[in-house]
């Protein structure tokens, strides 16, 4: 929609919408189907206040929904039909096979991602400003964001269990012979994994940004643009209450660590009593709710200023440099937060070993019960003192013009990037032959998954370019890069 209320006042608007269906299907009943639905609103004014000044307001508003299933979904419980002791039929969105592999031989059942249920919305309103005096080109302006990130979803949802020569090894023979498959007939599982129930989250965001830019035409041969623009992006906030993190004292890598206040924790958003309104337990871990950490969990970020500068220099008609650099930040996601909701969803594994042999019976028989009692949890963390990922541009640039209508241009651009995020694992058994628990840092914890943000990156690119203009519209270019 285009509306021209004046000469001085142009309005525009517009709606979009998309809905999608989509089925895989499976040949044992294990496809997986994909649900979307998108709706965007959009309106935006361009009003001239002066000769010299113009204002350009925005708004948006976005609504994505999406679920990605297994094919039998809201359609057959499997879980509850096979009623494995500690299983957690879960709800309708979860329905589907539990997985079983196999060490030599094909598995069958669903794998062990999903589902995911995301439903999402963000409401955006910016202001620009175009200024216009003198030899100056200012603009300044700013944004409101605010973000509800609302997933439910977890792995391992129905389960997934592996089978590998264990039971059937023939100890007289130095534990060869054997076979996996034989294991599975006996029902005798070398490895277990399940959640006890779906994570959920709902998260809320409220960010703010402000910029001011400034094109000073110092001469007519030499331009220089100057900007700041600063950003404040708090992390997620969860309206559950339930957001769990691991606290991590130390960065330990010593096999039974003996002093208690060097063990990680459980922290849960809030104050008051850890286990209020939750329906599982961890016997063997410290946990704590004293506010400390907030109800984010991570820390705010307020250090996030980023200045812009560049300059271009005409030193005669034929010649062209440009050089630049900028600061450029990559905010917020929603994934690496809701890693800290599948915590309450229990997530864990067990592991068969000597004299410890698990079964269909025994392997998630602690899971069952009006509380569950999870034990060596895979556990899912967050880094408290983040900083928001960051990365420095710059360039440097020539254009020649060359007879023959041809202009040349080489280039260079270049970029180093800190506080990069990535998944690291904490609490790994170190390497030996002792049995695995003797070699772990913290025996009460299983695989701690921290989101880390110590990882750096660097890029450095060459490129030339060269144009050709013939007659009649006609161009040719070449171009060559180097990175």
């Amino acid at each position: 929609m285009d509306f021209s209320e004046s000469s001085n006042s142009q309005w525009y608007g517009r709606y979009s919408w998309d809905d999608e269906n989509q089925i895989n299907q499976g040949l044992r009943l294990n496809g997986n189907k994909i649900l979307t639905n998108v709706e965007q609103y959009m309106g935006a004014n361009t009003r001239v206040l002066s000769a010299s000044v113009v204002n350009e307001a925005r708004f948006g508003y976005s609504r994505f929904f999406n679920s990605a299933g297994r094919e039998l979904a809201f359609v057959r419980n499997v879980v509850n039909e096979l009623a494995i002791p500690g299983l957690n039929p879960g709800t309708p969105v979860t329905w589907g096979i539990p997985g079983v592999g196999f060490a030599r031989y094909s598995g069958f059942g669903d794998d062990s991602d999903g589902p995911y249920a995301n439903d999402n919305h963000a409401l955006q309103f910016v202001d620009n400003v175009s200024w216009v005096r003198g030899v100056h080109s200012l603009r300044f302006g700013g944004e409101v964001r605010h973000d509800s990130y609302n997933q439910v979803g977890n792995q391992f949802a129905r389960g997934n269990f592996t089978f590998d020569i264990n039971a059937t090894r023939d100890p007289a023979l130095k534990k060869a012979g054997g076979d996996d498959f034989a294991d599975f007939l006996l029902g005798q599982i070398k490895r277990s994994e399940a959640a006890v129930a779906i994570a959920s989250a709902k998260f809320r965001a409220v960010s703010y940004a402000a910029y001011v830019d400034d094109v000073w035409k110092v001469t007519p041969r030499f331009t220089v643009n100057l900007g700041l623009r600063y950003e404040l992006t708090p992390p997620w906030e969860d309206q559950t209450g339930h957001l769990i993190t691991v606290g991590i004292p130390a960065m330990l890598n010593t096999p039974q660590v003996s002093d208690p206040a060097l063990h990680p924790y459980l922290e849960r958003q809030g104050s008051g009593g850890f286990y209020d309104g939750l329906n599982l337990v961890w016997p063997a871990l410290q946990t704590r709710r004293d506010g400390k950490l907030g109800n984010r969990l991570v820390k705010t970020d307020y250090s996030n200023f980023a200045p812009r500068l560049g300059f271009t220099w005409n030193p005669s008609p034929k010649w062209v440099f440009r050089t630049g650099a900028g600061v450029f930040y990559s905010q917020d996601t929603g994934n690496p937060r809701f890693d800290m909701a599948r915590n309450l969803a229990g997530r864990v594994r067990f592991e068969s070993i000597d004299p410890t042999l698990y079964t269909w019976d025994t392997a998630l028989a602690s899971l069952a019960g009006a509380k569950a009692t999870v034990k060596r949890p895979y556990a899912f963390a967050n880094l408290y003192d983040r900083k928001t990922p960051r990365t420095v541009s710059y360039l440097f640039n020539i254009q020649r013009e060359l007879p023959g209508s041809t202009l040349l241009e080489v280039g260079y651009l270049g970029s180093f990037s800190r506080h990069l995020e990535g998944l690291r694992a904490v609490n790994e058994a170190l390497p030996g032959t002792t049995p695995i628990l003797q070699r772990t840092p913290f025996a009460e914890f299983g695989r701690i998954q921290l989101v880390d943000g110590g990882a750096n990156g660097n890029y450095n690119g060459f490129s030339a370019k060269l144009t050709k203009r013939y007659s009649a519209g006609l161009t040719f270019l070449a171009a060559g890069y180097v990175v």
